[in-house]
């Protein structure tokens, strides 16, 4: 799931108005117009708790994600998700459309509606979208509730194609109960919904009654239940028609029938290549869970003033959602002056930290107060037992007028996990790079071998120990949609974004007004043993931009806090006269010693960054987190795993190579992650 808008804020609206006096304005308004006819959940509207008669519906989650970047020129799959129950009908071709470039329809596809989950999906045609295009996606108005409400306004989107097809097959990474080894997960609540979380998002109509199945294996029969997919989650939830008997075991399958938006099917197993059922068990314990849900945190915090024009809301819950729950009907973010008009935006929910997320389609208005609302009671948010949340939380901000730190985008390089110009050097065991590499000519090698011109990494014949690699190598050899030189100057325009400035290149972006780095200690060496106590500014830190005027060494655990904000960015550069980062060796393997960079609160890997103006050194044992660009050369010594891209020779005559020393996993954050045992085992 990959919503990001970051930052921290600026000046409150009516500054010389007292903030109860605002708030008190607002709720007249609210009630005078009540008394003109409607109440006041009506002109809350989605997020209310307002009767589904009178509120217009909403697009409440797309995929592919609004502004995502690197998507894949194979996707053969455009889904939206609504805030209500749709009319069939209404949902054609001539509602949900494509184009691509903007101005140019995609013709020849067909819509289909799943009304679990009120989703539509637009089927395209069998041909590739043109490469590095941005696409403009459109529900209209002429798409209608069952009511035959329509929405307000056209919901419209954008993405950004890649260079590559999607060749990699979608996994099961969470799921309720958890999957254990060699299982079965006990002490199961009888009423529980049983739930499949993928690491991309799934063509719904491949989720339904035979591909995502519950057998009650105490009396060999199946279980009966509806099942219904979450986009804005990438969750499958199966709901029993009645409580599961106590004291029972049971299995739960997700079928290898199911598959990703570009058709890819699932691999259900260890392998990230073979197509398989996923299957795991779990057995009930003696009754029910009748606990109520609570919203233990929220991003902006109540009656926080100065917040950035672009961030994102964040609800952290108590315990697991159902994700089916959480949409822009029970999600919601309304002006306090204007509350008839809702912003509109979409909704996500992360089963990995039981945050949700709203994220306005638009910049919020600057100076302006707003209220968040996420719905409880029986019309409202419910956890995966179908305890609803007791009572609407509800929570105010008021906005100032900068904006937050801004998300990094890798435009047509963002599906790969290597980029090196002066090519790949393999040490005497193999490695695993789950993603596409990029080998920039004239060094277009493996082991100064050059790679075959089938878009494989060859066999690396000076060592004979090629990675497996699960993606498509890029290089001078092979370049079909004659895309290299668009990766490579993507490659380099993110560096710029990343990089202090005048270092090493004067026109580097990152220092731009409003961006100020909190500047690290000269020598920086940052983390600490395991089990230390936090301390800011060496082994803890908060969401922001950072630079070290010298080399940046980690040793130990380095601990990056999102504080519940699941879209929070982590900005690192080493800056200064040919500066390195660089992870401490372990000498004593994975149970001793090893350096980790530990995520908490949702913060994800894909929203930490490393900028080196020089090289990048990843120490044995490793575990590494964030995309390293360096303008020379990266090394990932034995053993070291990275859920992060590592980009070499990311500015201009850097002559940058990866070497990798044996038994790494590369990763983009987002794509399967199998590590070594004893890793951290997801990666997001």
């Amino acid at each position: 799931m990959d919503y990001r808008m970051e930052g921290e804020s600026d000046m409150c609206r009516l500054s010389s108005v007292p903030k109860s006096m605002m708030w008190f304005m607002a709720s007249m308004m609210v009630v005078l117009t009540a008394g003109c006819g409607s109440s006041q959940n009506q002109i809350l509207g989605a997020g209310s708790g307002a009767s589904a008669g009178g509120v217009p519906p909403t697009v409440t989650a797309v995929a592919p994600l609004n502004n995502a970047t690197g998507v894949a020129i194979n996707l053969k799959k455009i889904t939206a998700a609504f805030s209500k129950a749709m009319n069939p009908a209404t949902l054609t071709t001539a509602s949900l459309t494509l184009a691509c470039p903007a101005g140019t329809p995609v013709t020849g596809g067909s819509v289909s509606y799943l009304a679990t989950g009120d989703v539509a999906t637009l089927t395209l045609p069998v041909a590739n979208l043109p490469i590095a295009t941005l696409c403009t996606a459109t529900v209209s108005t002429a798409a209608k509730d069952t009511a035959g409400l329509a929405l307000a306004n056209a919901f419209v989107w954008t993405f950004t194609t890649g260079v590559t097809a999607d060749t990699a097959k979608p996994r099961v990474t969470i799921t309720v109960p958890a999957t254990t080894t060699p299982g079965p997960t006990t002490g199961v609540a009888t009423n529980t919904a049983i739930t499949a979380t993928f690491n991309e998002d799934i063509d719904p109509t491949t989720i339904d009654g035979t591909s995502f199945t519950v057998q009650n294996t105490t009396l060999a029969s199946a279980v009966t239940g509806t099942v219904s997919y979450a986009i804005g989650a990438r969750t499958a939830t199966f709901v029993p028609t009645t409580a599961l008997p106590a004291s029972s075991a049971f299995s739960a399958t997700i079928a290898s029938t199911v598959t990703d938006l570009a058709g890819n099917a699932l691999a259900g197993g260890t392998s990230t290549t073979t197509t398989a059922n996923y299957v795991w068990t779990f057995s009930t314990g003696a009754g029910a869970d009748t606990v109520a849900p609570t919203v233990t945190n929220v991003v902006p915090a109540d009656a926080a003033t100065l917040i950035c024009l672009n961030k994102t809301l964040n609800a952290t819950f108590s315990e697991a959602m159902n994700s089916t729950t959480i949409k822009t009907a029970t999600f919601a973010l309304v002006p306090d002056l204007t509350p008839g008009s809702p912003v509109n935006g979409v909704v996500g929910y992360d089963p990995l930290t039981q945050i949700a997320s709203f994220n306005p389609v638009a910049d919020l208005t600057l100076n302006t107060a707003y209220t968040a609302t996420i719905t409880g009671g029986a019309l409202g948010v419910k956890d995966v037992a179908g305890n609803p949340l007791a009572v609407d939380k509800v929570w105010h901000f008021s906005t100032g007028s900068t904006t937050c730190l801004a998300p990094v985008a890798m435009g047509a390089a963002a599906t790969f996990g290597i980029s090196a110009t002066a090519g790949l050097a393999t040490a005497i065991s193999s490695s695993t790079v789950n993603a596409d590499i990029l080998l920039l000519p004239p060094t277009n090698v493996c082991n100064a071998t050059t790679v075959p011109g089938d878009g494989t990494i060859g066999t690396c014949a000076a060592i004979g120990f090629p990675p497996t690699v699960n993606g498509t190598v890029i290089s001078a050899a092979y370049d079909p949609t004659g895309s290299i030189n668009t990766v490579r100057d993507a490659v380099f325009a993110t560096f710029l974004s990343l990089c202090a400035p005048g270092v090493p290149a004067a026109n580097c972006t990152m220092g731009a007004p409003g961006n100020i780095p909190t500047n690290l200690p000269t020598g920086t060496t940052l983390g600490a043993p395991s089990g230390s106590a936090q301390v800011t500014g060496d082994n803890y830190f908060t969401p922001g931009l950072y630079q070290s005027l010298t080399s940046i060494l980690i040793t130990g655990d380095l601990t990056l806090d999102a504080q519940g904000d699941a879209n929070a960015v982590f900005i690192f550069q080493a800056s200064g006269p040919s500066p390195t980062i660089g992870t401490a060796n372990a000498a004593g393997g994975v149970a001793a010693g090893r350096t980790r960079i530990l995520l908490v609160n949702g913060a994800k890997a894909s929203n930490v960054w490393w900028s080196a103006a020089s090289s990048a050194t990843i120490g044995t044992f490793s575990e590494f987190q964030g995309n390293i660009l360096a303008a020379v050369a990266i090394t990932l010594n034995n053993d070291a795993t990275s859920c992060g891209r590592m980009m070499a020779g990311a500015w201009v005559g850097g002559g940058g190579a990866i070497t990798l020393g044996g038994n790494n996993v590369v990763v983009v954050p987002g794509q399967p992650f199998v590590p070594p045992v004893g890793y951290s085992a997801t990666c997001q």
